[in-house]
């Protein structure tokens, strides 16, 4: 089953990440951040600020990414390899096969190639370390921020003592 997407698919995904875009000036509100009081606070406000954010967080892995891109040209050079061979094996027609060593490939299986090619080829230029960079700083970025952003069910909450209910 090959994978395939029309470029209708590609435009309309385009437009409903782009239509999700949350406004900036709610996402870096200064003064809505605060550290969270405990776990279960701070686990809420993950939960509820990546699900409103999602596409908000999308520009901000993709700020890393570029990021990594100008300050290490070797991972650029990794990409475009990697990207050029996946874009010539697009262009051939899906049942197109190619022989290898006497083994007859598949297009996924080329896809397979490419992808352990690509994992070996960021070995040999040291990119690697670069890409688990890129990985943790934006999970520290999503988090942090998620965490730190108070929502709505922070600042009006019921609390039950002693048998009366109390807004805190």
């Amino acid at each position: 089953m090959a994978l395939t997407f029309s470029n209708l698919q590609l435009q309309e995904f385009v437009h409903r990440w782009r239509q999700g875009v949350q406004p900036w000036g709610d996402f870096a509100d200064f003064r809505k951040f605060s550290a969270p009081k405990a776990l279960a606070p701070a686990g809420r406000r993950i939960l509820k600020n990546v699900d409103r954010f999602r596409s908000n967080y999308v520009f901000v892995v993709l700020f890393v990414i570029a990021f990594a891109i100008l300050t290490s040209p070797l991972l650029l050079v990794a990409v475009a390899i990697s990207l050029g061979a996946s874009y010539a094996i697009l262009l051939k027609s899906p049942d197109k096969r190619i022989i290898l060593a006497g083994h007859e490939l598949s297009q996924s299986q080329q896809f397979g190639l490419v992808g352990v090619m690509t994992i070996i080829l960021f070995w040999f230029l040291g990119t690697g370390s670069i890409v688990f960079w890129i990985i943790g700083l934006s999970i520290v970025l999503i988090l942090g921020h998620a965490a730190a952003l108070s929502v709505e069910d922070d600042l009006i909450r019921p609390v039950e003592l002693h048998g009366a209910t109390e807004i805190v």
